[in-house]
């Protein structure tokens, strides 16, 4: 009834702290999940702003990539303008020798032809320059370094006439070419009904900043205060955060060419991206309202939201799935325990009554012996005095025999060994195997009795069945220690034909399929348990079949 009321308390205590391992893990999950909540939250706001922003800088990359394209085809047909007059006065003024006035006329015809057009005439002896052309006028002469015949034309010619005292410069300035760009970007702005962003084309003035850093080409500009085109914004505007954003902006762009931002005005506030086109001092700009993106990050996080809350759900309803499995489990293994617990009483007391039973065996053929020794001395004596000398030894022949009935009897010290062997010394007798042993005094109470009884009756039994098919019927068998670390344990029968080994394996010479190499196999599954190995080998000089086993004792 004490040990019933322990066990008890052992099953409750094991249940309680079952309860608290389960009930903690589900606290620990809560606050992981809600650690994890918070870091995907700032996750997903991070990849929300990643995402909202590479929208804004693949608009701008996209418009500024068409609007360069338009730009290096126009650049590619000035050029090929420039070498269609350049060989025209090539012809012209070189081949044919025109007069002054004739070249003058053919100046001021291709300047109306070709409205983007300059043309220079410089006089190397005076340096000055003689006439400039440009939309069908001639400008008056004016002084001008040679250096400087070139700075504002971004493409161009020359050419030396009349003994390379003049030199002839046909051109398109950089102006020009500006103007054109500034007025494909507007074009670009007008053009695309697919932009939903809202878009301001600046020209920076100054890069040092202040009151009149740049300039609106065309859109709506961060600060209130520049609400038109034509005006000017400055680096010392605050929007409503008191934050100096188009300081910021300014920065950026000379550190990088681009620049993400956000602005405040009143209650709104806006994302700004940014990219300069250096060689024309242009900047794009674009913003969006922030108050999209927040309620398109709402309507994610809501559905975040829902899925933390039906995890949490989840996770409690497993961990109290969990601890009432975890109580039946402990029922049914309390169950469990409790029958082989009883079943392995059983057993112990089967295998001492057994034990007993060959004790008693051998204590009735001792008494029997004892009582009936002093009959047997007063025979021998008898047939001594009657001078019948054989007839003593026939009469001395059967007590020895009755004597070695006595000894057949294994008394080991192991109950489960003791009932195998003499179980199977039985049987050897009915066959007439000569059985001899050597058992040292080892203790096998760490070997549980079901491989003890795997390993025992199957070495016994193949030794048997091969002492059945030999003519010379002898088993030897040996319980030995090595280094009172290891057991051995050996069998050693007759055996007239070598038996099959294939691959490292014992092949059974059994004609039932479902038994075929079952008892080795098993043996070495048993031995396996307690760090042990299997040998086997074949004497083919004294035909004889040795298995051994080695087991390892616990430490």
């Amino acid at each position: 009834m004490q040990k019933n009321n322990s066990e008890k308390r052992i099953y409750l205590n094991a249940i309680l702290i079952i309860g608290i391992v389960v009930f903690g893990l589900i606290w620990i999950y809560i606050r992981i999940m809600q650690v994890a909540y918070q870091n995907n939250i700032n996750c997903l706001t991070e990849s929300l702003i990643e995402v909202e922003q590479s929208k804004l800088k693949n608009d701008v990359n996209e418009l500024m990539i068409r609007v360069n394209i338009d730009f290096d085809y126009l650049i590619e047909d000035y050029n090929k303008s420039l070498n269609v007059v350049d060989s025209i006065l090539h012809e012209y003024i070189i081949e044919k020798s025109k007069q002054d006035e004739d070249i003058m006329e053919m100046f001021i015809f291709l300047t109306s032809a070709y409205k983007d057009l300059q043309i220079r005439v410089y006089d190397q002896h005076n340096q000055t320059v003689v006439a400039e052309f440009k939309q069908n006028n001639m400008i008056l002469a004016q002084d001008i370094l040679y250096s400087d015949l070139f700075f504002d034309l971004a493409l161009w010619r020359q050419h030396m006439v009349q003994e390379n005292r003049y030199i002839v410069i046909i051109g398109i300035s950089d102006s020009d070419l500006k103007t054109m760009y500034k007025g494909m970007l507007k074009d670009a702005f007008d053009e695309n009904p697919n932009l939903t962003s809202i878009y301001t084309l600046i020209e920076i003035v100054d890069y040092k900043g202040g009151d009149k850093f740049a300039k609106v080409i065309q859109g709506i500009s961060v600060s209130p205060s520049c609400a038109r085109q034509g005006c000017y914004i400055n680096t010392t505007y605050q929007d409503d955060r008191g934050r100096y954003v188009l300081k910021e902006m300014l920065e950026g762009l000379k550190d990088n060419g681009t620049y993400f931002g956000y602005v405040q005005n009143n209650d709104n506030q806006d994302m700004l991206y940014a990219e300069l086109y250096a060689p024309y001092d242009l900047v794009v700009l674009t913003s969006t309202p922030m108050k999209d993106f927040y309620q398109q990050t709402m309507s994610e996080f809501k559905a975040f939201e829902q899925n933390f809350e039906t995890q949490i759900h989840v996770a409690i309803g497993i961990a109290c799935a969990s601890f009432i499995i975890a109580i039946l489990g402990g029922i049914a293994t309390f169950k469990y325990m409790k029958s082989k617990e009883i079943e392995n009483e059983r057993e112990q007391n089967r295998m001492i009554i057994e034990h007993n039973k060959v004790l008693l065996r051998k204590n009735d053929q001792i008494n029997q012996l004892a009582h009936d020794i002093k009959n047997h001395l007063i025979c021998i004596k008898g047939f001594i005095n009657q001078q019948t000398p054989e007839e003593a030894s026939h009469y001395i022949d059967s007590v020895y025999e009755d004597l070695n009935q006595l000894s057949s009897i294994v008394i080991t010290g192991n109950r489960l060994v003791d009932i195998i062997l003499n179980d199977k010394i039985s049987q050897m007798k009915k066959i007439g195997i000569t059985f001899t042993k050597r058992i040292e005094h080892v203790s096998l109470d760490f070997v549980d009795f079901k491989e003890m009884t795997i390993i025992l009756t199957n070495m016994l039994d193949n030794a048997i069945e091969s002492c059945e098919k030999s003519e010379q019927k002898e088993i030897q068998f040996t319980i030995s220690s090595f280094n009172q670390t290891y057991i051995i344990i050996k069998v050693v029968n007759s055996c007239d034909v070598a038996p099959i080994i294939s691959k490292g394996k014992l092949k059974s010479t059994k004609t039932q399929k479902g038994q075929h190499g079952y008892g080795v196999e098993n043996i070495k599954r048993a031995v396996a348990k307690y760090n042990g190995s299997t040998y086997f080998d074949y004497d083919e000089c004294r035909h004889q079949f040795v298995f051994s086993i080695t087991l390892e004792k616990p430490q």
